[in-house]
């Protein structure tokens, strides 16, 4: 009896040992896999920002321009320097005036 009682215990130790195990490691490739998605994220984020940035500025550039334009028509210059200077069409200066 105390043989087979002996025998149970260990059997049963074996088997929490090989479970905790394998829960290791599937929580091994969790961390990982989450670790993986979290530098994606990052770098999706990095890219945004980035494109966010190009766009602010390139509405700002775009702006400013128009703003120039502007004054440089209610001063009475040219529409073909106007043009040259800014970099805008006839049509965008005739929407600003």
């Amino acid at each position: 009896a105390y043989n087979r009682r002996l025998k149970i215990l260990r059997d049963n130790y074996a088997a929490d040992e090989y479970a905790r195990e394998k829960q290791e490691e599937k929580m091994a490739k969790l961390r990982q896999e989450m670790e993986k998605a979290q530098r994606e994220m990052e770098k999706a984020r990095v890219v945004g920002r980035e494109e966010g940035h190009a766009e602010g500025l390139a509405e700002g550039l775009s702006k400013a321009s128009g703003d120039i334009a502007l004054k440089m028509l209610q001063e009475g210059l040219p529409l073909e320097l106007i043009t040259r200077m800014t970099g805008l069409s006839a049509e965008d200066l005739a929407k600003l005036s």
